[in-house]
Formats: structure tokens, C-alpha cells, sequence
């Protein structure tokens, strides 16, 4: 049901936030391919923490501090093994303006879906619309990359670091165990390295640390690259194949893009690349994960967890994302916000070992 609201004397019909959310799905092209691998599993907290002893967890969790909703500092003594946790709280937003509709790929979508007539004389209504869709799009965007972002960090380093304008800088240590950070002696760029020896130390780390095997390898497209024309690698892996098998990886391009891509099977490890980057908050490009780095994961099993959102009209109810839409008169506007409040918690967080220094250059 559209909500209508008095511009310039004139009621304007705009969209309400279940028909900005179905087209948000048609126009979506963030990758949340780390949070569908690495952290399938989804669990929900009625109050403003996650309590750690209701998940199925291998190793205790240990974080350092925790961030509050408000993003204020906690003075208290820290302590190992904590039961409770306070997730990140997001709260996204932006104003509706009809200046600047210039995305023509979302003008086409709506023309086709019927919101607009044509994308040439757009009424003042039809423009709004117009905004409404690329701001509530802009706002979940931005919480899906936090996502992202967060379990990135939680994978590959056991903790995660919120930071903003609004708030101090705030960790979440899950404590793992220092001996997971490989750095191999010699580089894989050297001639006289040894790839297959410092995976295998790795695996021995996931074992004695974490208690599995690795089942997946998550590396970059020039690691691999140096990884898999390596004179122990070759021996190890193609030549005892026959002097005419193909190298068990796919080699292909060793070049990036923005997904992750799948290279084959070393033992019945999967072995994937990723060299997706994003622009940080100072338009920086950056890479998600750094351009030397090599990691062995056991730990396929994370939890992406929510928590009851503090607003009146959700009720601390414990959603991904609750949008609502302001009409303001001063200053006046129409305001769309998205509200959320998530945290990334390993299954097992000594079940990664690796690091970013896996090359010379």
C-alpha cells in the first residue's frame, strides 16, 4: 500500500517500504558470497545481546569488549569467556530528492515494472518515487557490505573492529589462538619455495588448535598463481598424474573480478580466489582480502546473528533490516531509514590459519 504525503500543497503518492523492498530485490548487486559460504547459519535474539551459550559453538568465545547500540565505550574490566555479546547497531539513512535521478539501468526496471510512464518528462511524483527506490537501495546496500565487511574480519582474524565519525573505536575479540597467523619462512614467489610444506604445518595447526581438518582454501588470484607453476607444488600434485595430466587446479585467468571464483580440489580441500574490492570511506579501493594473502579454513559454519532493534514500532524484534520512512516538516523532507543490528560469530575460531604475506611483491 503506498503512503501519500503534501508537497507543495499537492498530495503525492509514494511507495511504502514492502513495495521498495520488492523492487530493491530486482536491482541488488551486492555479493554476500562470504556470509553464504563461511556464516550459513542465522539465529535471532529477542533482547540486545547475543548469548553465546545458545549457540553451537566449538571453541569458548572470548571477545575483549563489546560494542553497545549507542556505540558508547564499556568501562568495565573486560573478561574471557563472557556469555553475552552486544552486536554492531546500523542505522543507515538518507533524504528523498527528485534532483538527481541518473540511474538509467533503475529508471528502465521501473519503467517496465509500471512505476513510471517514461523516463524522459518524469512527473515530480514519478521522480520521487524514482529516489525513494535508489535511497532504499543505497541503505541496504550499505548494511549488506557492513555484513560483509564484518565477517570478513571475523574469519580471517578471529575479530572484528567497529569504527565510525559517530562512535570510538570498539573490538570484538573472539581470542584466537595466536599460533593460527602463518607466515611461511620462504616466500611463494621465491624459486626455492615450498608451498605444500606450509600447508600441510597449516592443516597441523587447524588440527592441534581447532581439532578438524581444512576443508577450504581462500587465497587470491596471484597467490595461486605462484602457488600452482611451484617446482613442490608440480611435484607434488601434477607430475605423479602422468606426464600428459593437466594441473588438478583451473588455472585460467589470473586475473580477479568481483566474485569469488571456484579453482578445483587439492585433496578434497576446495580452493577459491577472491580478489573483490570495495571503496572505503574515504573512496579508497580496497581489496577485501590483501593481495598476498593464503588462508586454510575449517570453520564453515558461522553464524550471522540478530538482535531486537530498538524501536518503538519493531518492538525489539529481532529483524535483518527494519526500514520505515519519516515525513518531516522541519527541515522538511522525506527521511527512509533501514535499521539493523547483526554480529558475525565464529563456529570455531581457531578453524582458519593464514595470513597476507605470502609474497615478496
Amino acid at each position: 500500500m503506498s503512503i501519500t504525503v503534501d508537497i507543495k500543497g499537492q498530495p503525492v503518492k509514494l511507495l511504502d517500504t514492502r513495495e521498495l523492498a520488492i523492487f530493491h530485490n530486482k536491482t541488488t548487486i551486492v555479493s554476500t558470497w562470504i556470509l553464504d559460504t563461511f556464516f550459513p547459519n542465522r539465529r535471532v535474539f529477542n533482547g540486545t545481546e547475543v548469548a553465546m551459550g545458545d549457540l553451537d559453538t566449538n571453541t569458548p568465545i572470548a571477545p575483549l569488549v563489546a560494542p553497545s547500540v549507542q556505540g558508547r565505550v564499556i568501562t568495565d574490566q573486560a573478561e574471557y569467556n563472557v556469555k553475552h555479546v552486544k552486536p554492531a547497531y546500523l542505522k543507515p539513512s538518507g533524504y528523498v530528492t527528485p534532483q538527481n535521478v541518473n540511474d538509467l539501468a533503475l529508471l528502465g526496471t521501473m519503467q517496465q515494472a509500471g512505476v513510471v510512464n517514461n523516463t524522459v518528462n518524469m512527473s515530480g511524483a514519478e521522480k520521487m518515487r524514482i529516489a525513494q527506490i535508489s535511497r532504499f537501495t543505497r541503505n541496504r546496500e550499505s548494511i549488506t557490505n557492513f555484513n560483509v565487511f564484518m565477517a570478513i574480519e571475523v574469519l580471517l582474524k578471529g575479530k572484528v573492529t567497529f569504527a565510525s565519525k559517530d562512535f570510538p573505536e570498539i573490538t570484538v575479540d573472539y581470542g584466537r589462538h595466536a599460533e593460527m597467523a602463518f607466515t611461511p619462512t620462504t616466500k611463494w614467489d621465491a624459486t626455492d619455495a615450498t608451498p605444500v610444506t606450509d600447508i600441510k604445518n597449516m592443516n597441523a595447526r587447524l588440527v592441534e588448535h581447532g581439532g578438524t581438518d581444512a576443508v577450504a582454501i581462500l587465497t587470491t588470484s596471484k597467490v595461486f598463481g605462484n602457488m600452482a607453476k611451484n617446482d613442490e607444488f608440480q611435484e607434488n600434485f601434477v607430475k605423479p598424474l602422468g606426464a600428459n595430466a593437466a594441473n588438478p587446479l583451473t588455472i585460467g585467468s589470473i586475473t580477479g573480478g568481483q566474485e569469488a571464483k571456484y579453482r578445483g580440489e587439492l585433496d578434497g580441500v576446495q580452493v577459491w580466489t577472491l580478489d573483490a574490492t570495495y571503496r572505503n570511506e574515504k573512496g579508497v579501493v580496497t581489496r577485501y582480502i590483501g593481495e598476498k594473502a593464503f588462508y586454510m579454513i575449517s570453520d564453515m559454519s558461522g553464524f550471522l546473528c540478530h538482535c531486537g532493534l530498538q524501536n518503538l514500532d519493531a518492538m525489539e524484534q529481532p529483524l535483518d533490516v527494519y526500514d520505515y520512512i519519516v515525513v518531516e516538516k522541519d527541515p522538511s523532507g522525506v527521511k527512509l531509514i533501514s535499521e539493523s543490528s547483526p554480529l558475525a560469530v565464529p563456529s570455531n575460531v581457531n578453524g582458519v590459519c593464514g595470513g597476507e604475506a605470502f609474497l615478496t611483491a
